[in-house]
């Protein structure tokens, strides 16, 4: 009997001691993915949160779809503490860069109302992709850990992490995010729209909101593409009953 129990409390330990393991997962970031970062903009919590929702290429045109990824709720509460829903200071925006050939260079940003988006120079647009591949490249796929698998709770004031592109953050001075998009957070219980932008060169950016983010209490994250203008609408049930008049002439 004590021969067992010996042996069950080896078992244990070793379970114990690999459990940090089991928990640790690794996720590459892959050019075009888009990426949530999530921080405490009181500065009351040491950590951010980053989360690869995936290739932006995957999202849909119309409706919406609630990522798969894992409990990322959890990944929260270890991040910022029970509170952090309902605290009302958790932003996040969305992020991520897919260059072809350095031309065109796409980049996936977001900003709370669709504000009017700022112009780059030929350098600034070199600079920002640096910034951006400092975040995803160096430090995301580098350093994925977390209840999701695809999720990071980092500390705020690593080298390259999230929150040292943004407000006040260790680059906030001359690599701020705001370079390139005019407030590009917002509160998670709100909503952020995703827009493109689309930068060659010193061409100014065309933009245009391509979709919305939520997250809810329970850590679910949803995107929503945009609903068609009036206009858009009025044209599509035009055309519906062309379609449908056109299929009854040719039955009759």
């Amino acid at each position: 009997m004590k021969r067992i129990l010996k042996s069950a409390l080896v078992a244990l330990a070793a379970i114990a001691m690999l459990a940090p393991q089991i928990k640790a997962a690794t996720t590459a970031y892959n050019a075009g993915d888009v990426l949530l970062g999530f921080r405490d903009n009181t500065g009351a919590s040491s950590n951010d949160y980053m989360i690869d929702v995936g290739q932006y290429s995957s999202f849909p045109t119309t409706g919406g779809t609630t990522f798969s990824l894992g409990n990322v709720a959890a990944d929260m509460v270890a991040a910022f503490g029970n509170t952090w829903y309902t605290s009302g200071n958790i932003v996040f925006s969305a992020f991520g860069i897919n260059t072809a050939n350095s031309i065109p260079t796409f980049f996936y940003l977001t900003n709370p109302n669709n504000a009017g988006m700022k112009n780059l120079t030929s350098g600034n647009v070199g600079s920002f992709t640096n910034y951006i591949n400092n975040v995803t490249g160096g430090q995301y796929s580098n350093e994925v850990s977390g209840s999701s698998p695809y999720g990071l709770v980092e500390s705020k004031s690593a080298t390259y992490s999230y929150s040292a592109y943004q407000y006040g953050g260790t680059y906030s001075a001359t690599k701020y995010w705001n370079l390139f998009s005019v407030n590009p957070e917002c509160s998670i219980t709100g909503t952020n729209y995703l827009t493109l932008f689309t930068v060659s060169g010193g061409i100014a950016p065309t933009s245009a909101v391509e979709g919305t983010f939520t997250v809810n209490s329970l850590g679910n994250i949803t995107y929503t593409a945009p609903t068609p203008e009036p206009t858009t609408l009025a044209c599509l049930a035009v055309g519906g009953m062309m379609v449908a008049s056109t299929m009854r002439r040719r039955k009759a």
